[in-house]
């Protein structure tokens, strides 16, 4: 993808915006760092340059990629740490901070694969690969939240996958890019004030991983189809300070948006539920009529007192809730 110049009507400009971009280094955060540069952006290339699995090191993967950003005109920095680490993920903000003054985008792309059949995996797979989804994406968003609340306005991308849907062979990878789903819409409602917007995208591009297919007749498509600057056409729209969109899921691939949506069908009630009566009513229980997406847990909460003939004479804004997992009372608010 190549950015229109300055001056072309329409384009969306970066100038004057800061953007850490993790995984950055190589592939589609390269992309996404390419093309933020190229619009204006002054870009933080966070890489440790590690395999496909997460192993080794390799520093220079940064540095070369912000010397080829600055010799097309650009600005930018590298920083080389383990995001897995506190230290590490906070230091990514810092870095930004310190180097250029400010912290205006937050695209966490850094991630790595673990694929074998359930009956091989390790349970210390899946505490590798949270540490380098989840818990990174939180630490670093978690440090650049002050300043984007000072300043109000913070655009964050996360880079999921549709993985999360299910995979028999990847079940900790999906677990992992599942639980994004959470985080970023609940800090998009905590950002809702603040001018923070938070987006997740599940991509599906050429990568390093894909070049570890065999030839086939499949491979040839995908490579062809599955640009990896058609990702970061979404994701540079969403960390522009002209988009509004915060909360949603967006899946994306060889040209193609489509929102991933989450709510609710109108289901089946019954005041007397029993588990048989749940065994004669599944047909009604599985028609998808009714769907409804839902922005977050309160507007869900609204549409279930609605469906059980409840209107709260107070405004949803003033009312507690209880906590889905725990029974536990937890304020909420629209």
């Amino acid at each position: 993808m190549t950015a229109k110049t300055a001056g072309d009507e329409n384009e969306l400009r970066f100038d004057g915006r800061v953007a850490l971009i993790t995984g950055a280094g190589r592939g589609m955060g390269r992309k996404h760092a390419e093309e933020l540069s190229a619009r204006g952006a002054t870009v933080v290339v966070c890489d440790l340059g590690t395999t496909i699995d997460g192993s080794g090191v390799d520093e220079s993967v940064a540095h070369l990629a912000v010397e080829e950003l600055v010799a097309a005109g650009g600005k930018a920095s590298a920083y080389s740490a383990d995001l897995t680490t506190e230290q590490g993920a906070r230091g990514a903000v810092r870095h930004a901070l310190t180097e250029h003054g400010r912290l205006d985008i937050v695209i966490h792309n850094a991630g790595f694969a673990r694929s074998v059949p359930f009956a091989q995996s390790r349970i210390e797979d899946l505490d590798d690969l949270y540490a380098i989804n989840t818990r990174a994406a939180a630490l670093i968003v978690s440090e650049a939240w002050p300043t984007m609340v000072a300043q109000q306005f913070g655009r964050v991308v996360f880079v999921g996958s549709t993985a999360m849907y299910g995979m028999s062979d990847a079940v900790y990878y999906a677990a992992i890019k599942a639980s994004y789903l959470g985080l970023a819409r609940s800090l998009a409602e905590a950002g809702r004030d603040h001018g923070i917007k938070v987006n997740l995208i599940g991509p599906s591009a050429v990568s390093r991983l894909a070049d570890t297919m065999d030839d086939s007749e499949f491979k040839r498509w995908f490579f062809e189809t599955m640009k990896p600057e058609l990702v970061t056409a979404l994701v540079v729209w969403l960390a522009h300070q002209g988009t509004e969109v915060s909360g949603e899921s967006f899946a994306v691939a060889g040209g193609r948006v489509a929102p991933i949506l989450i709510g609710e069908a109108s289901g089946f009630i019954d005041p007397h539920l029993t588990p048989e009566r749940i065994a004669m009513a599944m047909s009604a229980i599985e028609d998808h009529s009714g769907f409804e997406p839902f922005a977050d847990y309160v507007s869900s909460a609204a549409r279930l007192m609605e469906l059980l003939g409840y209107s709260p004479s107070e405004a949803l804004s003033t009312l507690s809730f209880q906590d889905p997992d725990l029974g536990k009372p937890c304020a909420r608010s629209i």
